[in-house]
């Protein structure tokens, strides 16, 4: 991610002689913003043979802005104008300028010597100034002033901060992974990737790196090479192993790009993670087991603190059956079965702690198992049968069955069974008794067993209830 606490200023550009609008970050401390702001704005990285040094200074004020504290810090409110200069010339280099001041105009009378102010060139095309000895005559007191030759040199000579006939530029343009707020485990290793795009004319090549700034490194390189080339004007991914600091809290650490020659250039995004306490989950289920399918179990998962996600997946055999999931909270409750079921057996369930919903299943904090059974429904069977049985007047047979009525039961199957034989179903019927009209007696056998069992109306049956006819 790229800062969004940006503060809009008026920068006074003492350097460049500019005045321009410019949003700066409102967290950073003071000197990075320097740091980004000489590089943004190409100024000289050196002055008269030693490291270019610069400071902030409010202008309402006059006050040079601490290094070390922020904009915010510092109670910098939007619209300020804010003035970038270098830092007061050392006293034991002041020696030629005090010694010039004399009430306004700058003059100096040496008797038998002069001094000469020139300026040299050196480096890239950046002016050193050079004190020379000249011994003169005389000293006409008009002609020394000082005037800003030697500033406006400099001025005219500041080139980029990239050498050659490129410049070096970068623009963060998204988070590819891990977006800010994300939730890591104490210690959890994870890969950042950034995608940003050069707006500069160097292509970028493997001696391009992208280099740790500042605050949290999370465990990462101090740098790595690109691993790809990105010309001017196109978009490129960079990605960086890291790992969450162990101690919970917030965590962010800034990125940049630097070239070949050492210079960091570009806006520097950064990585911000949370860092969450540790965290358990324990699951009830009731029933352990049900009497029929219809039934619902509930299985209550609870944590030791809010979670991004808890998740509940039933599964049977190693298939999916269902799942619940819940958001920011320390409690989730999932009723499986009910009106409708028909699924029976054992079933198995897995309760997860997430700190975020992607990947749960996978990076959970922690999780919980256990099972449950779902039975068939369950039916009494006919508590007896009272069986009236005539045979074989006429050579015909006839019987009459009834037996008392079985709670939750639908329909009632009857058989007869002759001597061992197959069992015949006789009739399914909706009341608890059943009439046999005369019927041929021929092939007749003894033992005659009449039985009934009790149905619901999902086709669960019970066991059969019978009697049996020794004869007629």
């Amino acid at each position: 991610m790229y800062p969004q606490t940006m503060i809009p200023v008026i920068l006074e550009d003492e350097i460049l002689g500019e005045r321009v609008p410019v949003d700066l970050d409102a967290v950073l401390p003071v000197s990075a913003t320097i740091e980004a702001l000489a590089q943004l704005r190409r100024l000289p990285r050196t002055y008269r043979g030693q490291p270019a040094a610069y400071e902030l200074i409010r202008d309402a004020t006059g006050d040079v802005l601490h290094p070390s504290l922020s904009l915010a810090q510092q109670g910098i409110a939007p619209g300020e104008v804010l003035i970038l200069a270098r830092p007061p010339m050392p006293a034991g280099r002041k020696w030629l300028i005090g010694g010039l001041v004399a009430g306004g105009l700058a003059l100096v009378a040496c008797i038998g010597f002069g001094v000469a102010y020139l300026a040299t060139s050196s480096g890239a095309g950046r002016p050193t100034p050079t004190t020379t000895l000249t011994q003169i005559p005389t000293l006409d007191p008009t002609a020394l002033a000082l005037t800003p030759t030697v500033e406006k040199e400099e001025l005219e000579s500041a080139g980029p901060a990239s050498s050659g006939a490129c410049t070096d530029d970068a623009r963060f343009a998204g988070d590819v992974s891990v977006p800010d707020g994300t939730k890591f485990a104490p210690n959890e290793a994870f890969t950042k990737t950034w995608r940003m795009m050069n707006t500069g004319t160097c292509e970028w090549d493997e001696r391009y790196q992208w280099v740790f700034v500042s605050e949290e490194r999370m465990g990462g390189p101090e740098s790595i090479n690109l691993v790809e080339k990105a010309p001017g004007g196109t978009q490129i991914n960079i990605s960086v192993a890291l790992t969450a600091p162990a101690e919970p809290g917030t965590y962010r650490g800034y990125w940049q790009m630097r070239n070949p020659s050492g210079a960091l250039f570009g806006e520097s995004p950064y990585v911000e993670i949370i860092v969450s306490a540790p965290a358990s989950i324990s699951a009830a289920v009731a029933p352990q087991a049900t009497t029929r399918p219809d039934e619902v179990v509930r299985i209550a998962a609870t944590a030791t603190r809010s979670m991004n996600t808890i998740l509940i997946v039933v599964s049977q055999g190693g298939a999916e059956k269902g799942r619940q999931s819940c958001s920011g909270s320390a409690t989730c409750t999932y009723d499986f079965g009910g009106a409708g079921n028909s699924a029976t057996g054992e079933f198995s369930y897995t309760a997860y702690a997430c700190d975020r919903a992607e990947g749960c299943e996978v990076d959970a904090v922690d999780r919980t198992s256990g099972s449950f059974t779902i039975n068939a429904e369950q039916i009494d069977a006919p508590a007896r049968l009272d069986v009236s049985f005539a045979c074989c007047q006429n050579n015909q047979y006839s019987a009459g069955i009834i037996w008392p009525a079985v709670e939750g039961a639908a329909t009632y199957e009857v058989t007869m069974q002759m001597n061992g034989k197959e069992r015949v179903l006789l009739g399914t019927v909706q009341n608890n008794a059943y009439a046999l009209f005369p019927t041929s007696a021929e092939g007749i056998s003894y033992p005659i067993t009449f039985a009934v069992r009790a149905c619901t109306a999902a086709g669960t049956c019970s066991g059969y209830t019978s009697q049996v006819v020794q004869g007629p």
